[in-house]
């Protein structure tokens, strides 16, 4: 039967696994040398359509969560499908100096995720080009003011930092280590905003913006 890949650990770590994953099957660790990926058994047919993938990806993200209280985990975007254990296994030999030094470096870490949003100032009359420019230049440069904000404000706990543009504003991404989660959090709300700004903080993730190095 395919498996389901949920996300890659150091071996050394002594992981409890919650009972069962994505459809109520049974986890099970496959070790690999220095690396240990959490699978379960997967049926795709038994999650075709809207709902029940949506489900799935709920379950899949409960079962990060309890592991992430664990230990440091580099999770696999869902779903990820392998053929059996043998694909897996030559997976995690190929990958292996890779996901080491991975793990390695986010070692303790977690992620502390900002979503930023402000709309566009409402106008009764259609802009012109240059002032439908100017205003969105000027968006982008409150948006950006308010996620620095946020990123001085955790400066003494903040190891990494990343930001990207979405549709409705900038989603920014913290790299912390797990002591300091609660002092990160602590000082985020203490923020002032400006009016007509929403800034939604949620965490602690997986670090699965840092995995790759920029």
């Amino acid at each position: 039967m395919p498996l389901l890949a949920y996300c890659l650990a150091e071996a050394r770590d002594e992981i409890s696994f919650p009972q069962a994953g994505v459809q109520g099957m049974p986890l099970r660790s496959v070790r690999s040398g220095n690396l240990e990926c959490l699978v379960s058994d997967f049926e795709t047919s038994s999650v075709a359509g809207r709902a029940p993938i949506k489900d799935a990806a709920l379950e899949f993200n409960r079962t990060l969560q309890d592991l992430l209280k664990q230990s440091t985990i580099v999770p696999f975007r869902f779903p990820t499908v392998l053929a059996d254990e043998n694909e897996l296994l030559e997976f995690l030999t190929e990958h292996a100096a890779e996901y080491e030094a991975t793990l390695a470096r986010l070692r303790g870490t977690v992620q502390i995720d900002i979503r930023v949003e402000m709309p566009d100032s409402e106008s009764t009359t259609k802009p012109s080009g240059t002032e439908y420019l100017r205003s969105r230049e000027a968006r982008y440069d409150a948006l950006q003011e308010i996620a620095a904000e946020f990123r001085r404000a955790g400066n003494e706990w903040v190891r990494q930092w990343r930001d990207r543009d979405t549709a409705r504003g900038l989603r920014c991404s913290a790299l912390l280590g797990r002591e300091h989660v609660n002092a990160f959090l602590a000082a985020a709300k203490q923020l002032k905003l400006p009016q007509g700004c929403n800034a939604r903080v949620s965490g602690p993730w997986p670090p699965a913006e840092f995995v790759k190095e920029k």
